[in-house]
């Protein structure tokens, strides 16, 4: 009894990190504002399926998709209840990231038999989450919709006590479909497919059956609705890669939550031989080797590592339980105790200072709002053809942008795409309307030239405090201004 009583407490502390830092996405995710560059990307991409437009496209233009379609369909459909596509994926991603919370700790309780431990598990994941991901919760972003799937997969091969041929069918066919969503996720059918042939060949076949069939329809379908430019899109992007910014990555992510790695690997050093357990062990290593493997890539974020969390945080509380099941009767609780303070103490530490910086956006965030409101009214008067960084803002305000400026400059730094094309639009003023996140009309995401080209050719008509400057070509009047002010990150 004292022993479920420490676990209760350590899922109360955890819980009440993750309420305080849940504030702020909760307060945002109704409002147009918008939290991340892929919030409008998606919403874009996700009209133009809708709309009739053509989803995949690889000719000189300088929007780019690189994304499977399963998600457009997904929040599209959404979209066409709430009106709005970006409301629609934050709901939809949210509700992902609670599915995903609740198998991980659905897979914890079958594993041990204990409640309070499983419900321990799925407050770590979020608490994880929130700490070194928060911009993906409550985002318009398919990660955590491809994560529930997949995570829906490792909980139908962990349900029962050994897997069925039923099981690793089911299992497949989520992973699959997950993968139709968000194509890097790796990791898991990697480590399944390696777990099963070291405890299971029997299983071994009709995983990978179902799995070659499953997505030979997959492409199917999709050469046949997109044609060639689907595969293109997807197999012909260009990115830059950095091994400054992938060792960046390691120490801000990786060493943080060394121990939803240390924790398990420790358990399977004491002695739990469990096959559950070795696949978890076996994601936790795909997920960490696979996320640096691709965190050094430019556009690459924190959920390089979502899969290291969503392993980590079952293998974690599962190895906890063994670790203290080792100890005498006598001394179990006090082992628990030393275990969950290890976990949750580093949290609990941090929480503070996150925590202030959280309520002060959600302070501010009414003004946030009617700035954002200004902005697309902005932009809406000059929608003709646009350039936006800040893409949800176009999407808004209903104008038709032409660059997608991560990808369009990540094509022009790789030497896909010549950077001479875009100056040659921006000097014959193609665009009516030029926004950039820098208040002095730059963007990070664009090459030098481009830059050059459109404070030669453009001037700064308007700055705003939140999204930057906007710039109309330089034989036009000005149309109105603000104070300026470097735009804020939420």
């Amino acid at each position: 009894m004292r022993s479920s009583r420490v676990w209760l407490i350590s899922c109360v502390a955890l819980a009440l990190v993750v309420a305080v830092l849940s504030v702020q996405p909760l307060r945002r995710i109704n409002e147009r504002v918008s939290i991340d560059y892929n919030e409008g990307w998606n919403a874009l991409h996700t009209e133009r399926l809708w709309t009739g437009q053509p989803l995949y496209r690889f000719d000189s233009e300088f929007m780019f998709n690189n994304y499977p379609p399963l998600s457009f369909v997904v929040v599209g459909a959404v979209g066409q209840v709430t009106g709005d596509n970006v409301i629609a994926g934050r709901w939809i991603s949210l509700c992902a990231l609670l599915v995903t919370a609740i198998l991980i700790g659905a897979i914890t309780i079958r594993a041990t038999r204990n409640g309070p431990a499983g419900a321990l598990a799925a407050i770590l994941f979020l608490c994880t989450l929130f700490f070194y991901g928060s911009g993906y919760v409550a985002m318009n972003d398919p990660q955590m919709l491809a994560h529930a799937l997949a995570t829906g997969g490792l909980a139908a091969l962990l349900w029962n006590d050994k897997p069925t041929a039923r099981s690793v069918i089911a299992a497949s066919l989520l992973m699959v479909a997950a993968g139709f969503i968000k194509h890097n996720l790796l990791a898991l059918p990697a480590a399944v497919t390696l777990w099963l042939l070291l405890f299971n060949r029997r299983l071994l076949v009709p995983w990978i059956a179902t799995s070659a069939v499953a997505v030979i329809v997959g492409m199917s379908v999709c050469y046949a609705t997109f044609g060639q430019s689907f595969f293109r899109s997807l197999l012909g992007h260009h990115r830059r890669s950095d091994l400054e910014l992938l060792a960046q990555n390691v120490r801000l992510i990786l060493v943080p939550v060394a121990a939803i790695i240390a924790i398990p690997l420790a358990g399977s050093l004491c002695g739990n031989r469990n096959s559950k357990f070795s696949l978890l062990l076996l994601y936790i290593a795909m997920s960490t080797l696979l996320g640096m493997a691709i965190s050094g890539g430019f556009g690459v974020d924190r959920n390089a590592f979502f899969d290291l969390f969503i392993g980590g945080s079952a293998a974690t509380v599962i190895a906890m339980e063994y670790l203290a099941g080792m100890a005498p009767a006598s001394l179990r609780v006090r082992a628990e105790t030393a275990l969950c303070c290890i976990l949750i103490v580093p949290f609990v530490l941090t929480v503070p200072p996150e925590a202030m910086a959280s309520l002060r956006i959600v302070k501010e965030f009414p003004t946030f709002a009617q700035q954002s409101a200004a902005d697309v009214a902005y932009l809406a008067e000059h929608k003709q053809e646009a350039m936006c960084e800040t893409l949800a803002l176009c999407y808004w305000a209903h104008a038709k942008p032409e660059v997608d400026y991560f990808n369009a400059g990540e094509a022009m730094a790789t030497r896909f795409l010549d950077e001479q094309e875009l100056v040659k639009l921006v000097r014959e003023h193609r665009f009516s309307v030029i926004q950039t996140e820098n208040s002095e009309g730059r963007s990070w995401r664009l090459p030098p030239a481009v830059n050059e080209a459109i404070l030669s050719s453009y001037e700064i008509a308007r700055v705003s405090p939140f999204s930057g400057a906007y710039l109309v070509p330089r034989s036009q009047q000005f149309v109105s201004s603000t104070s300026a002010a470097p735009p804020q990150s939420l």
